[in-house]
């Protein structure tokens, strides 16, 4: 007699929720629950290339669409690189789906894609590279340089009011690595360069004319938007810390301009999501995963 175990009938069941978003997005699903870490890129690459060869052992027609469920606090730029790097040689069209968060080089990774999908509760965040500290630990990159830049005003405040800076002078020289300050720079200019190289190419591609006056989408206008898009996410002082969520209402403001497509407007897409999303976080919450990749070919744990 068969007696079905708890994590089977959760397998089963999220198995058939990604059936549905395979048919829905008539592409491969691949669910991202996870900081991007170093090794993660890795991993994702070995889980993209056992979706196309479990297609090909089964004869099954290789899908040309990518559909990415992501939840994740951020983390390396250069691993974010990477995975659109093997996401982009595999396929031709790339979505994302946020159901929940996707911060700093989450942000930078989602937009990489054709499209994205958010709801009210979804939220990005600033482009804010993470550093590790003395102890190992991830840090925003940009809180470190703010701290850094605060502090030589407060230098520079004292000295032309003839004020002796003596003891902050010491404290800047001793807590501020010139090396890591020139890191970090380098850090967040690389993160804008992505942006700037895959939004262009990717998100705007279909952008032909301008809303406003429908004059015709030049290179030039899709990468000033870009440069803006960029700018402004990357602009710390704006968002103030790191962890700051930015919703769909200011990402599709007349400042940001991204377009997004609100799934809660869909009931039935809605539900798919939800569904899939609200049973994969909570297994894996339950099961004690850090971090885990779901998708097509099932469950893979990572932490």
């Amino acid at each position: 007699m068969f007696q079905a175990t708890v994590d089977a009938v959760i397998n089963n069941f999220l198995s058939e929720r990604v059936n549905h978003l395979t048919d829905r997005f008539s592409a491969d699903v691949i669910a991202i629950i996870s900081p991007m870490f170093d090794g993660l890129d890795v991993k994702i690459r070995q889980y993209i290339e056992d979706i196309i060869d479990y297609r090909e052992a089964n004869s099954i027609p290789h899908k040309r669409n990518l559909l990415v469920v992501l939840e994740t606090t951020g983390g390396s730029v250069e691993v974010v690189e990477r995975i659109v790097n093997t996401f982009r040689n595999h396929y031709d069209k790339v979505e994302f789906v946020i159901p929940s968060y996707a911060y700093s080089a989450g942000t930078v990774l989602v937009l990489s894609g054709d499209e994205i999908y958010m709801d009210n509760f979804s939220v990005l965040g600033p482009i804010d590279p993470q550093i590790r500290n003395k102890d190992g630990d991830w840090m925003p990159a940009t809180g470190y340089l703010h701290e850094y830049n605060k502090l030589l005003e407060i230098i520079n405040r004292m000295n032309d009011a003839g004020q002796n800076a003596a003891a902050e002078i010491n404290y800047l020289i001793s807590s501020f690595s010139p090396e890591k300050l020139a890191f970090i720079e380098q850090h967040i200019q690389f993160s804008k360069n992505l942006i700037l190289d895959w939004l262009p190419v990717y998100k705007f591609k279909d952008w032909k004319v301008t809303e406003s006056d429908s004059n015709a989408v030049t290179n030039e206008l899709r990468n000033k938007r870009a440069s803006d898009i960029a700018t402004i996410l990357g602009d710390v002082n704006r968002w103030h810390m790191h962890g700051r969520g930015i919703g769909i209402k200011e990402l599709t403001s007349e400042e940001i301009k991204l377009k997004i497509i609100n799934f809660a407007n869909n009931k039935e897409l809605n539900t798919e999501i939800r569904m899939y999303y609200d049973v994969l976080k909570d297994y894996i919450t339950k099961t004690a995963l850090q971090s885990a990749l779901h998708g097509t070919i099932g469950l893979n744990r990572l932490i």
